[in-house]
């Protein structure tokens, strides 16, 4: 403050705007705010760069200045009068907004910024949902989450009652999709940030809009479901739907149609799971697309490649799971390609081929990397464990499978804990803990209410571990038909398929191989295609060894 007093009260006050416009700013913006002449504007500059306050680059008027540390700008902008303070940045963003509107465009945080500070609420508001619409689009949600959140807390400065409610709803929506990226779909944010949506919604004087509240039934479904699985969200996918056929908008019924996608598969229910995103995939239109900062038809392709794959048709499964990666990869966004990744690291984990499978985890990994997603950085690192274990890596893919699952249920994530605890059951079996291996498997059953889509292959799992413990014939046997069962109701091939040939290689090794072949015959018959996967190829192989 010394130093700056000593360069006379016109350095000073250039300091001062500076500290305004922020650690660095150009002359031209500089010169716009504090119109004094050129000749009296640059001696100020070059005082203060001699004195080593600011660092300049270029030369005027194309010069830009950066001061030499926080702690200057600081102290210049703590030495402002708050009535001087608060009328420069207004002047700030009135300048911005009139003279440098490209700057405004392509930085509304900027300019929501300088609103913010000049007490002039109702402009900041907008400027900052201005800010997190244009995140959201670049797949920059940390960045949308904390715009959103500086727009709410300038909201809450406004008078109370219905035009601020409706600011309020819509700005909630528009922090779902972020949160839910950078927290965790199961977060207790994304579960407050909904019930207060709900609220603001049902408090309205009249009926809510129907787009908005088909976006806030989706939300609320993405958070029961992924906090309590596919029993509790059910009931909100079905409003959804319901809400969503009222407006009679495609793009609407496309989110309401994926919601009813991913419960149902999660529920086991695969023909319905397929029907609904098929239809989702076929009302999605780019042009009509609601805005959300992620192309969604990455995540249906991702959940219609699962169950697919589940429902005998790999390449089918494999062919939507390609379609996801191409999308994100097109869309160069961290998240989107994160997401795509995960789904197909998933679908190799199924397919039995831990090496695409580690390959594909990775590289969800590396893109969480670029910009966080709790989520799927706690599934990849799942599937990577898994896939190490597979290849002979068993005490690294097990710490990996460990340290997945402990940040898995550290977001408040339950969906999908089933599947996890299965491919911890795999580790352990690996490394000679059938024990363990069995332990983990009675813990995974039913782990979640409603969740159904992995029991065949969990009961396969525990019928092979009890085999190979030495549990009676009966028990093994009990286990096997329940598993195939499971599957059949479900119209689960693949897991049937699995499910037949570990049941014929047990009746194989008692002496029993007619039963075996009987069994494991009319199953792989079923299938039409994917007959290059591990699974139909083992099948066919132990069908020839039956005779």
């Amino acid at each position: 403050m010394a130093r700056l007093d000593r360069l006379g009260p016109q350095a000073k006050e250039v300091a001062q705007v500076g500290a305004v416009l922020g650690r660095e700013f150009p002359y031209g913006l500089l010169h716009a705010v504090h119109p004094v002449s050129d000749a009296e504007l640059e001696g100020s500059l070059g005082k203060l760069a001699d004195a080593e306050l600011l660092y300049v680059r270029g030369l005027p008027p194309e010069s830009t200045y950066l001061f030499k540390h926080t702690l200057v700008q600081d102290a210049a902008y703590g030495s402002l009068l708050k009535s001087r303070r608060r009328a420069l940045h207004g002047r700030v963003a009135q300048v911005l907004a009139e003279q440098f509107p490209d700057v405004a465009e392509a930085q509304p945080e900027l300019l929501a910024h300088h609103y913010t500070e000049a007490n002039e609420a109702e402009r900041a508001v907008a400027a900052w949902e201005r800010a997190g619409k244009r995140a959201l689009r670049r797949g920059a949600y940390g960045e949308a989450v904390r715009h959103l959140r500086c727009g709410l807390a300038v909201l809450g400065t406004l008078p109370e009652g219905p035009a601020r409610d409706e600011r309020e709803l819509r700005l909630q929506l528009l922090l779902g999709p972020g949160l839910i990226v950078t927290k965790g779909a199961a977060s207790p944010e994304v579960a407050e940030l909904h019930a207060r949506a709900l609220a603001l919604g049902e408090g309205r004087g009249e009926p809510m809009q129907l787009r908005p509240l088909v976006a806030l039934h989706a939300g609320l479904y993405t958070s029961a479901l992924n906090r309590a699985g596919p029993a509790a969200a059910q009931p909100l996918a079905d409003q959804a739907l319901a809400a969503a056929e009222r407006a009679g908008l495609a793009p609407v019924q496309g989110l309401a149609h994926f919601a009813q996608a991913t419960t149902r598969y999660h529920a086991g229910d695969l023909a319905g799971a397929r029907e609904h995103a098929a239809r989702a995939l076929a009302l999605y239109d780019e042009a009509t697309a609601i805005p959300r900062g992620f192309d969604p038809r990455i995540a249906m392709l991702g959940f219609a490649a699962l169950t697919a794959w589940q429902l005998g048709l790999a390449d089918e499964a494999r062919a939507h799971a390609r379609q996801g990666m191409e999308l994100a990869e097109r869309a160069r966004q961290p998240a989107e390609r994160a997401w795509a990744e995960r789904f197909a690291a998933i679908l190799y984990v199924l397919l039995h081929e831990p090496e695409e499978a580690r390959a594909h985890a990775e590289r969800a990994l590396a893109a969480c990397a670029e910009e966080p997603d709790r989520d799927v950085q706690a599934v990849a690192t799942m599937l990577r464990g898994w896939a190490l274990a597979e290849t002979g890596a068993a005490a690294e893919g097990l710490a990996a499978l460990r340290e997945g699952l402990g940040r898995f249920l550290a977001t408040g994530q339950r969906l999908m804990l089933e599947g996890g605890l299965d491919l911890l059951a795999d580790a352990q079996a690996r490394a000679g803990d059938v024990a363990g291996a069995l332990a983990t498997l009675a813990e995974a059953e039913g782990a979640v209410p409603g969740e159904e889509v992995w029991r065949a292959d969990t009961l396969r799992r525990r019928a092979e571990l009890l085999a190979r413990q030495g549990a009676g014939p009966a028990e093994v046997e009990g286990v096997f038909r329940d598993a195939l069962a499971v599957a059949r109701r479900q119209g689960a091939r693949a897991y049937e398929l699995r499910a037949a040939v570990a049941y014929a290689r047990f009746l194989r090794a008692r002496g029993r191989a007619a039963e075996g072949r009987a069994l494991l015959a009319p199953t792989y018959a079923a299938f039409t295609e994917g007959f290059d996967t591990r699974d139909l190829v083992e099948a066919k192989a132990l069908l020839e060894e039956l005779g």
